[in-house]
């Protein structure tokens, strides 16, 4: 990712996303959840 690309991207906060993530071991839950 160029620099210009990331700006437009990931350091503006009027265009990006933000999401939590977070790791479980529960298989009943990961079937939930697939990414």
């Amino acid at each position: 990712m160029n620099p210009e690309e990331l700006g437009n991207t990931t350091l503006n906060p009027e265009t990006r996303n933000l999401l939590q993530v977070e790791y479980s071991k529960n298989k009943k839950i990961k079937n939930l959840f697939i990414l």
